[in-house]
């Protein structure tokens, strides 16, 4: 079974409960006089031989004060009083096993007086760790001392750790006896890599004999080095084939250094679209615009564009159109109807009347008034009851009193309710010490302690006098130890060896600790041959050369503490070193004319490592080739109006085989052949065809020669003279007059242009739900949350929590409606806005719109709790309203810094519903419980993350307008036996003395066995099941006495 500490156990079994229990009501513990629990098993003893002592104690219950004090906790007896066995001196070391590579060497030791020593008798110590002299693997073959034909190679060894191995150091073998080989005649491989422009041409040989030629078995010349055939630049593109509508635009190119245009890749003509914009032509009719009427038959103008061109000359018809519009009956108002009856008997009501819009459309309603009009009636005062006075101060501070407070009926006389009022106070005994307990344990068993007694102000916390009282005792000496002796010399002359220490028990012989200490001790390190290092480089980069690596001998010096060699060579780098070969005769020209170059090569052998170029060059074929001249300017158009062309021509340099051609054509355009107009006349003198908005003006010319087309003598034009009236969009709706119980709100818009028909603006009825609906009366809620630096964003979440929670609730702020108040919380209580501060819901709004930063870090529940009472009491002046239903809404991340338990009680006292809600993983489930109100289930809520805040909105809000203003006189009506509490859910009796009866009522003697969850009677005794042998009996006071082995849990916290 789990350990579930001390605290959990004293919960769990009963031991003592501090108040009314919840649910099955567990009683305040009884006094009980202190008595001696059972003696404890002896403690082993302290020593084996030679004689020791065992211990023995027991504790004092519900004390200290047992009988006898507290010398009769403890009895101490001897123990193993034979005498021990002692081990003789050890013997010399004899000789070493071995003379190298490491031996043993022992000495012996007898037990004498018995057989019974602790310890070994034979102890041994290794010697001669020194290695003994060995060969070293064999090096790695050495090169062959030929490359063919008979040679010689070699392999060595090394005598490690001395210098007498035996057998040679040094192997040898035969190798390469094959016969030597010669090259064979270079031959081409393959073709020549480019077919022009100069490629290269693979040439092998084979070494014939063998396989060990000196140099390489390819050779690489140059091949196909006339020029390739190349495109020249484009020609500039020819003129476009048409003017709109799409056409094309050419441009030539020509083969150079080729037979033809085949040669070559590619196209020779390269054509490209142009003048790909539309010709001119009509756009649709546009939308018709605004109707000039709303109802009963209008007119709408619609126009078109000529686009890319002028209406009239590039585009047949006309520019404008007129539509018919608005042809349905205009909306009126029919006649008043009746008025109706007053909403209230007194206190002012209002009377309604009225009509509908008749004929209305969704772009047409009725103007010039309302659809209903009210008239105030009854509005003299209603007879209401008046607020109560303030309580009268109790008869008695104790004992039992009684408090007054009265009403008056204002604006008549038949007032509900009552006029007076009476109620108990001070029903609580006074306050008197009861009898001292017995003196408890000492607080130490020797050098000095002590013992104290105490006793209780019972009924209250105002006795007169000391609630404890202390003595002292057990002052004899207590055994301790001496000064620990000197460490002795280290048990090795070099390497890592031991010491030790002693030290013996003054004023008695129970001193806890070891007699004797032993500590590790170092000498320095013994001498031995570091690593070798990494071999340096070579001495050579090729022909041969020598590479070193060498060690040394830490802690010591070489050949002498260190044996074998210091410092070893390899033979390095044995291959040939490279060079290049002659240089091949010079490649011809790589061009013709123009300037080329023509190339010599040479071979690096054996290796790459060659300094200098494999590769150079000599000019060649300097004499100028054949190049055209640049063009000469074009000539004239073939033609004096419309499409022509024109031709220009250049001639061949230093030759006459230039490629291409001698002469160039091209395309030219001059204005279009055609008919000719007269000027255009002056726009017509009557103006634009309308007074506003868009209307058409025109023009003519005349036909002066050519074949001129009709329909472009004659021009109009799109022209506006002014604007013409019309209406602006409607604006939004304002905000409600009342956010419920019926309310108005408007609309408005503006005339452009001036002269408009119809009316600016219109009213509609809004919010017309009965308020109160689902949050009657009177009602004060104070939010309470912790707010800490490090919640960061997670508090916008928090704040729009409690702010949903009002525009849920959505019940304006009234003296007879609710209130809502807010205060935030971390090491101190801060008050942000009290019940009478804000007057309406967008008030609320703006507040939680404008929290202050977040300071400290700390979670004070209860100062919270505490400040929260103060809040919700009437008389502090925070706004909090009497006989009015009071409800807290707390929310914290985080366990308490403080102690809650007593400041949840005072502010459940002060309310009617306390509703606590947990956000994330660090608060604590039961501490919270305790705060909430009962039922738990209905008042504590959880969320892990801060958006799950969002879900609980609704739930708390509809718990918020379900609670009920407690009632005192419930308890009254109740019929308790002995206790009663008023919560928001009705009385809810309870027991101060055993454990509430079935009734609900009535209290009997009894116990609460929570494992089993049933009601054990007075004397009954049970095994815990799960707890190992653990009994618990039911005493008479309603307390369970709890017993596991020797150990007594009854009103004690531990085992």
């Amino acid at each position: 079974m789990p350990n579930r500490g001390p605290e959990k156990r004293a919960n769990r079994w009963n031991v003592k409960n501090n108040g009314p229990a919840e649910r099955l009501n567990d009683p305040t513990a009884k006094k009980i006089f202190p008595f001696w629990a059972q003696w404890a098993d002896w403690t082993p003893c302290s020593a084996t031989c030679d004689g020791g002592r065992k211990r023995q104690s027991r504790g004092c219950m519900h004390g200290p004060g047992c009988e006898g004090g507290s010398s009769n906790a403890f009895k101490i007896e001897q123990c193993n009083t034979d005498s021990c066995s002692n081990w003789s001196k050890w013997s010399e070391f004899d000789s070493c096993s071995q003379s190298c590579g490491g031996g043993v060497q022992k000495r012996y030791r007898s037990c004498e007086g018995g057989d019974d020593c602790d310890g070994k008798s034979m102890e041994s110590n290794s010697c001669n760790d020194n290695s003994c002299p060995s060969w070293s693997d064999y090096s790695d073959w050495s090169s062959c001392s030929a490359s063919c034909g008979e040679g010689v190679k070699s392999k060595q060894r090394t005598c490690e750790n001395g210098d007498d191995c035996f057998g040679e150091s040094t192997i040898s073998a035969n190798c390469n006896l094959g016969s030597c080989g010669s090259w064979s005649e270079y031959a081409s491989h393959g073709e020549c890599s480019k077919s022009c422009g100069g490629g290269v041409l693979v040439k092998k040989r084979v070494c014939l004999g063998g396989d060990d030629c000196f140099g390489k078995d390819e050779m690489t010349e140059n091949c196909n080095v006339k020029a390739c055939p190349f495109w020249s630049d484009w020609s500039n593109p020819s003129s476009c084939s048409a003017t709109c509508g799409g056409g094309e635009s050419t441009r030539q190119r020509w083969c150079k250094n080729g037979e033809s245009k085949a040669d070559c890749a590619g196209a020779s003509e390269e054509f490209t679209a142009c003048a790909e914009t539309a010709c001119p032509s009509w756009s649709e009719w546009s939308i018709p615009g605004e109707c000039s009427a709303t109802c009963g038959g209008g007119v709408a103008s619609q126009s078109r564009k000529c686009i890319g061109g002028i209406a009239g000359v590039d585009c047949v018809g006309e520019l404008s159109n007129v539509v018919n519009c608005a042809d349905i009956p205009c909306p009126t108002w029919s006649n008043w109807g009746d008025f109706g009856s007053c909403s209230s008997s007194c206190g002012g009501g209002l009377r309604l009347r009225s009509r509908t819009c008749e004929n209305e459309t969704e772009n047409g309603k009725c103007s010039n008034g309302a659809p209903t009009e009210q008239v105030e009636c009854n509005t003299s005062n209603c007879p209401r009851i008046g607020e109560w006075s303030e309580w009268s101060e109790c008869s008695t501070s104790c004992g039992g009193g009684e408090q007054n407070r009265a009403r008056s009926c204002m604006f008549g006389k038949n007032c509900e309710g009552e006029k007076s009022e009476t109620r108990k106070c001070a029903a609580d005994r006074c306050p008197e010490w009861s009898q001292w307990t017995h003196f408890g344990i000492c607080s130490a068993t020797c050098g000095g302690g002590k013992t104290f007694r105490s006793r209780s102000c019972e009924f209250g916390n105002s006795c007169v006098g000391k609630s404890s009282e202390t003595v002292p005792c057990a002052e004899e000496l207590c055994p301790v130890w001496s000064e620990w002796s000197a460490y002795s010399e280290c048990s090795v002359s070099c390497g890592n060896g031991e010491q030790q220490r002693a030290r013996e028990c003054e004023n008695g012989d129970s001193c806890i600790g070891k007699t004797l200490d032993f500590r590790q001790c170092a000498r320095g390190p013994c001498p031995e041959w570091q690593a070798w290092s990494k071999f340096s480089a070579c001495s050579k980069s090729c022909g041969g050369g020598l590479s070193t690596r060498s060690r040394k001998c830490a802690d010591g010096v070489e050949s002498v503490d260190c044996l074998g060699p210091a410092e070893e060579q390899i033979a390095c780098n044995e291959d040939k070193c490279a060079e290049w070969t002659k240089w091949t005769e010079y490649s011809s020209c790589s061009v013709s004319c123009g300037g080329g170059l023509r190339t010599a090569t040479r071979i690096c052998q054996n290796g790459d490592s060659c300094e200098g170029k494999s590769e150079q060059n000599q000019p060649c074929g300097e004499n100028a080739c054949p190049t055209w001249s640049s063009w000469t300017a074009f000539g004239e158009c073939s033609v004096t109006c419309g499409l022509g062309e024109k031709v220009r021509g250049r001639t061949c340099k230093n030759g006459d085989d230039c490629s291409g051609s001698k002469i160039e054509t091209a395309y030219c355009e001059l204005a279009k052949c055609g008919p000719v107009y007269s000027e255009w006349t002056a726009w017509s003198k009557l103006g634009c065809s309308k007074t506003c908005d868009e209307g058409l003006k025109s023009r003519s010319r005349k036909c002066k020669s050519g074949n001129c087309k009709s329909d472009l003598l004659d021009e109009t034009q799109q022209c506006t003279e002014t604007v013409c009236p019309r209406w602006d969009e409607w604006e939004a709706w304002s905000i409600c007059t009342a956010s419920c119980g019926g309310g108005m709100h408007y609309r408005q818009r503006q005339c452009i242009g001036g002269g408009c028909q119809g009316i600016p603006m219109a009213y509609e009825p809004c919010n017309q739900d009965a308020c109160d609906a689902g949050c009657s009366g009177p009602r004060d809620v104070l939010f309470v949350a912790h707010y800490t630096t490090y919640m960061g964003s997670t508090f916008a979440d928090i704040s729009a929590f409690f702010e949903n929670i009002i525009s849920t609730i959505n019940v304006e702020p009234s003296d007879s409606s609710i209130r809502f108040a807010f205060s935030f919380f971390n090491h101190a209580y801060i008050e942000f806005f009290a019940f009478d501060w804000l007057n309406s819901i967008d008030e609320y709004k703006w507040a939680f719109s404008s929290f202050p930063p977040a300071s400290g870090n700390a979670n004070y529940i209860g100062r919270a709790l505490k400040g929260a009472a103060d809040t919700m009491t009437p008389a502090f002046g925070k706004g909090r309203r009497i006989d009015t239903v009071g409800t807290v809404v707390l929310l914290t991340n985080a366990a308490s810094t403080d102690e809650v338990n007593e400041m949840a009680d005072q502010l459940k006292e002060k309310v009617d519903r306390v509703i606590v809600v947990g956000l994330g993983y660090a608060f604590g489930q039961d501490e919270l419980a305790g705060i909430a109100s009962s039922p738990t289930k209905e008042n504590l809520y959880t969320a892990e993350e801060s958006s799950d805040l969002a879900g609980l909105v609704k739930t708390i809000a509809d718990e918020i307008c379900a609670t009920e203003l407690s009632n005192p006189s419930d308890c009254g009506r109740a019929g308790c036996e002995q206790e009663c509490r008023a919560e928001y859910s009705g009385a809810t009796c309870l027991c101060s003395r055993g454990i509430l009866n079935e009734d609900g009522k009535s209290c009997l003697a009894g116990c609460i066995d929570a494992d089993a969850n049933t009601i054990r009677t007075a004397g009954e005794s049970w095994e815990v099941e799960g707890m190992f042998g653990m009994t618990c009996t039911c005493l008479e006071s309603g307390d369970t006495d709890c017993t596991f082995g020797t150990y007594d849990f009854y009103n004690y916290g531990g085992w």
